[in-house]
């Protein structure tokens, strides 16, 4: 169960609720799933059940970011130890990546793409995280807002998906 205050543009970030697609891949090669978490069955969790192929592993849900504001993202994450053909993860941690997403006149092919500064370890263990994040001053306020999203990602591993988990997902 969420212990945070929601932020009302995050909808179902602890996976409790009914609403089981308010957090999307973007993707047809692997998909997301509201599942028990495997170390306390009365919780559910997002999982992100991987790609068996060389694929960057989004969780992602609309939010519209505000330029020049700062956020701050509470978020508890775990691997789930697989890679996407079933096989054991070989290293003891992943870097789980923040990914603010939104039009920016200054960003990469026009969207904001700032990886390097926000990533964290997780583990095959429940780690909770807290980010800080000010949004460019030149985000796009001509565009389209409903592109905005907060993502997150785990890179690729021997050319294979990584699996993991979210819960408690809010944004102040």
């Amino acid at each position: 169960a969420n212990t945070f205050e929601m932020d009302d543009q995050i909808e179902n970030g602890d996976a409790e609720g009914a609403n089981t697609t308010e957090f999307y891949s973007g993707s047809s090669k692997y998909n997301i799933t509201v599942e028990a978490d495997p170390t306390d069955s009365t919780n559910k969790v997002w999982m992100l059940n991987p790609a068996n192929e060389n694929v960057w592993n989004y969780i992602r849900t609309k939010f519209v970011w505000e330029a020049g504001k700062t956020y701050t993202i509470d978020f508890d994450a775990r691997r789930t130890g697989k890679l996407g053909d079933g096989s054991t993860h070989p290293d003891a941690s992943s870097k789980l990546v923040f990914n603010a997403r939104y039009a920016d006149t200054a960003g990469t092919n026009g969207v904001e793409h700032n990886p390097e500064a926000t990533k964290v370890e997780i583990t095959n263990d429940w780690k909770h995280f807290t980010i800080t994040y000010t949004v460019a001053t030149t985000l796009d306020t001509s565009a389209d807002s409903s592109s905005h999203e907060l993502t997150f990602y785990v890179d690729p591993k021997n050319s294979l998906g990584v699996g993991y988990m979210m819960d408690n997902i809010v944004v102040r």
